[in-house]
């Protein structure tokens, strides 16, 4: 599990500030904990608290407000979620090697992954709604043939279609040949 006890008395700081409530399930949105027109409190916090920019409890809770909050930012899904998500990306790569975890699941089913799993979720979501489909198939590949096989967000049917629109037939094939109980979609 990616767990975050190595920022204790920070991320228990972090949630005096913001108390952000998670998305129910695997759903990808929740209400904004960060009231941004007086978002300076946080934001200060956060310059004094260089670490937290390593947190995934804090991205992901930075996330999921930016995202619910495009009247307060417009462009703020390409100018501050995006760079925060690829952030996460980045970390939870070096995390992985780090700890020699090359290889091995980060499953849904540990509350301490979900908020890097979210991040994730929501970089490949992101490449899908900018476009970027050979960025959107590389995470979800992550995602659903190493990370989390369970594929708890759904992503695999979409990345079958998406090999099927580059061509990539034998890896749809191979894609639905893992979930064989997969319904019509699949």
């Amino acid at each position: 599990a990616v767990g975050d006890n190595y920022f204790g008395p920070a991320l228990a700081q972090w949630r005096q500030r913001v108390a952000q409530d998670k998305p129910a399930l695997t759903f990808m949105d929740a209400d904004s904990a960060i009231d941004w027109s007086r978002a300076d409190g946080v934001l200060s916090w956060l310059k004094r608290q260089p670490l937290a920019w390593s947190c995934f409890e804090v991205l992901d809770d930075l996330a999921l407000s930016l995202r619910n909050a495009p009247q307060a930012f417009p462009g703020a899904v390409e100018k501050l979620v995006l760079p925060l998500l690829a952030r996460a990306e980045l970390l939870l790569r070096e995390v992985i090697t780090a700890n020699r975890a090359d290889g091995l699941r980060l499953e849904w089913g540990w509350l301490e992954n979900r908020p890097a799993l979210r991040l994730i979720t929501g970089l490949a979501y992101a490449h899908d709604d900018a476009g970027r489909v050979a960025e959107a198939v590389r995470v979800k590949e992550w995602m659903v043939l190493a990370l989390n096989p369970h594929d708890n967000h759904g992503l695999r049917e979409s990345l079958a279609r998406q090999y099927l629109e580059l061509g990539r037939v034998d890896d749809a094939l191979r894609l639905a040949e893992r979930y064989p109980r997969d319904l019509a979609p699949m």
